[in-house]
């Protein structure tokens, strides 16, 4: 006799819709990538300010599982298989952008400040939308899985750029004055103009 396959029962569109635009973020316009990761930055902070780091991974993680899982089911209901209004997987990479920063705040028993949330979302901004390297791969891979991937991974070199970001402004803080001073003593000396 051969197994019976267990019964599947999927969650009706529109509760499918709200996972997937997170709570409807995604229907905003224009660029609704951007009010996502946006909204995702801003609650990311909160998790970490009101709750702990902890909260932030526990977010990022159940973001990307239960994104893949709405969306994988959402999709069957779809001739595009990337709508724009899908934001869940802006949030999930957001998140995991945002964990780098504010994994290296905690590390150093110090608050996470504004610009560490703001170069994270610059940074996922502009690797979402060029997408070089895994990250354009795992685009194209499609269905649910690629369209969460893609971000992911956007995710990942976000917040690596990120520190990176934080490292130079830091340690540049005391040579960056001294370089420009060097700069302007090399510049040959401008012409007087308008003189006898």
């Amino acid at each position: 006799m051969p197994p019976r396959e267990l019964p599947t029962r999927e969650l009706p569109l529109h509760v499918l819709q709200a996972i997937t635009t997170f709570a409807f973020v995604g229907k905003l316009v224009p660029a609704p990538g951007t009010w996502g990761s946006m909204v995702a930055a801003v609650a990311g902070w909160g998790l970490v300010k009101f709750g702990g780091l902890s909260y932030l991974y526990l977010a990022a993680i159940l973001a990307f599982i239960i994104g893949l899982w709405a969306l994988e089911q959402e999709l069957k209901h779809r001739e595009d298989q990337d709508p724009k209004e899908v934001i869940i997987d802006e949030v999930a990479g957001m998140w995991v952008a945002l964990a780098f920063p504010a994994s290296a705040f905690a590390y150093f028993n110090i608050e996470m400040v504004w610009p560490g949330p703001l170069a994270a979302f610059i940074w996922f901004r502009f690797f979402d939308i060029f997408k070089p390297g895994v990250i354009g791969r795992a685009d194209k891979q499609g269905g649910a899985m690629g369209v969460m991937m893609d971000d992911i991974w956007a995710g990942v070199f976000a917040g690596v750029f990120t520190l990176i970001t934080a490292v130079a402004y830091h340690l540049g803080q005391d040579y960056w004055p001294v370089l420009g001073a060097q700069i302007i003593d090399w510049l040959p000396p401008l012409p007087f103009t308008g003189q006898a």
